[in-house]
């Protein structure tokens, strides 16, 4: 599988933002193993699609040839939420975005993956307005539910993020505007792309786009006055204040907070399955199937 070429994160001021993930789909039913020293372990249940034919991003197909030439599926784009919060930024998104989901094993992706022409025939064969998207997470004492939504809610349809694709590689070039600091100077993430001659990009077969994931997730938006206050109180800045406020979180093992090892996370989509996977030990080997 090719990596995933340009997962939209979760509304800011309305708007999405784009950036590559490295790391390839991991099973539906296996488990989710952190590095070592990530305590801010969240999770993103999304309605992700898969190319299954290149698409020239300055001749973008219909709606129906877009519906043909792709395949949709469950993804919990899984997230080392510390690796956000130390490289944020005021001016806008921050760097660490790559870095915190781009590990082995955070992306689960399935079960099921159903060409868009069928799934959304479906969905307008039911009369049903989106599609339900669902998460649940048991931490000992049984599944409580963390993200209900519909696929109503979503900023941006699938289709569209081809154009926000195309219109971010129009006004920068085929990388993310995030600058990476490396021993040979500055840097920018490239997105999965290639030159098709000239100015025009495709988006190969095999790329795979990760849509958004609905409110509920273990890291919530910070009071920015108290945040601020407190860490002046500290001689710290707000995002490392906001840092330490969520470590103690995690540390304190906070109800409806974020993930720890033993905990199981079960995911839908309706019409494209469930998915089960239980958070290793972080370490731990990467291999081995999760079963219920």
């Amino acid at each position: 599988a090719r990596p995933p070429a340009a997962p939209a994160e979760a509304p800011r001021r309305g708007e999405v933002f784009l950036f590559p993930t490295p790391g390839d789909p991991s099973a539906p039913d296996g488990r989710v193993v952190p590095p070592a020293g990530v305590p801010l372990l969240d999770y993103e249940v999304e309605l992700a699609y898969v190319l299954l034919a290149d698409i020239d991003l300055n001749d973008r197909p219909t709606r129906e040839d877009f519906l043909e030439q792709t395949a949709f599926f469950v993804a919990n784009d899984m997230t080392d939420r510390e690796a956000i919060v130390m490289q944020a930024a005021f001016s806008g998104p921050g760097t660490g975005f790559v870095e915190a989901k781009g590990q082995p094993t955070f992306l689960p992706a399935g079960p099921w993956v159903v060409r868009g022409t069928e799934l959304f025939a479906a969905l307008e064969a039911c009369g049903a307005g989106g599609l339900g998207i669902r998460l649940e997470v048991d931490e000992g004492a049984g599944f409580a539910v963390r993200q209900d939504a519909t696929t109503e809610a979503m900023i941006v349809e699938p289709l569209a993020l081809l154009d926000q694709i195309a219109g971010q590689i129009a006004s920068v070039g085929r990388h993310t505007t995030m600058p990476v600091e490396r021993s040979n100077g500055t840097r920018h993430y490239p997105f999965a792309v290639q030159e098709a001659g000239g100015s025009s990009s495709f988006l190969p077969a095999g790329s795979i786009v990760v849509t958004g994931t609905p409110e509920g997730v273990a890291m919530q938006a910070p009071n920015v006055a108290g945040v601020v206050a407190r860490g002046l109180l500290r001689l710290r800045g707000p995002f490392e204040q906001f840092r330490q406020e969520e470590l103690a979180r995690a540390a304190n093992g906070e109800a409806g907070g974020y993930l720890a090892a033993g905990d199981r996370v079960r995911a839908s989509i309706d019409g494209l399955g469930t998915q089960l996977f239980e958070v290793a030990e972080a370490g731990s080997p990467i291999s081995g199937v999760f079963c219920e």
